[in-house]
């Protein structure tokens, strides 16, 4: 915890001196974003649902400052897909250990493969690729990450049963 804290406070203080100094940063992903407000919880799943793609990235804090950032996966990662979208995201070996890469999600590297990607899926003939995605994406969400599932698993994996971890009244 102590290495992950330390890079975060070295990310913070790279990007402050870097704005300070009036320096444009380069290795950052994208142009700074916009923020809208958003829909409302219940309205999620709809519009991730309608998106063409759904982008993600789990690059935390300051960190995309540096050589090496830090990732941390988001619960927008499982949603979006649960949801049956086209999801986007920074290319990690846990998410590859969750997903199937271009057959259930879409991972990059670097803002070119992003670029590349979002050009390639947005295109009309790929709709029909995009719509085995979203099945693929959702079928593998409802197996394997709902939070019932997940449970079941930690449980078995203690030796436990699903009455033990009721609580007794």
């Amino acid at each position: 915890m102590i290495k992950t804290g330390r890079k975060i406070i070295a990310g913070a203080l790279k990007k402050s001196i870097f704005d300070s100094l009036g320096l444009r940063i380069e290795s950052k992903p994208l142009e700074e974003p916009q923020y809208y407000s958003g829909p409302a919880f219940s309205e999620m799943g709809k519009y991730y649902s309608e998106m063409a793609i759904s982008y993600g990235s789990i690059e935390y804090a300051n960190t995309y400052v540096l050589k090496t950032p830090l990732m941390c996966i988001h619960l927008r990662e499982f949603e979006a897909p649960m949801c049956g979208a086209v999801h986007i995201v920074n290319r990690t070996p846990e998410l590859l250990e969750y997903f199937e890469e271009d057959k259930e999600m879409l991972f990059y590297s670097s803002k070119e493969e992003l670029s590349e990607k979002i050009k390639y899926y947005l295109h009309p003939k790929r709709d029909a690729i995009r719509s085995k995605i979203r099945q693929a994406a959702r079928r593998r969400s409802v197996e394997k990450h709902s939070w019932e599932i997940r449970f079941k698993n930690i449980w078995q994996n203690l030796g436990l049963s699903r009455s033990e971890m009721e609580p007794k009244l």
